[in-house]
C-alpha cells in the first residue's frame, strides 16, 4: 500500500492509507465520515448477464449507499 501512495503522492494527490478491523462495510462507513474524506474508491465486481438482479449487496454497493461522501467504483 505504501509504495503505491507514494507513487500518487509525487503527483500531489493525497492518499490515506491504514488498516482497521471490524465489519468491512460498518469499517468504511465509520472511517470515511471520522476521517471527513472526500472520496472513497472501492474496486466492483461485474454483474453477471446470467443474474443481473444478484450481487446487489455487494460490499462496495453498501458502501456506496452509506457513505458520507462520494464513491467511485472501477471495474
Amino acid at each position: 500500500m505504501a509504495e503505491i501512495a507514494r507513487k500518487y503522492q509525487a503527483d500531489n494527490i493525497v492518499i490515506h492509507t491504514d488498516i482497521t478491523y471490524g465489519k468491512r462495510v460498518q469499517e468504511i462507513v465509520r472511517y470515511a465520515s471520522q476521517k471527513q474524506m472526500d472520496l472513497i474508491i472501492l474496486s466492483s465486481h461485474k454483474l453477471e448477464e446470467t443474474g443481473p438482479g444478484e450481487g446487489w449487496a455487494t460490499i462496495s454497493y453498501r458502501v456506496a449507499i452509506l457513505a458520507p461522501c462520494p464513491v467511485m467504483m472501477v471495474k
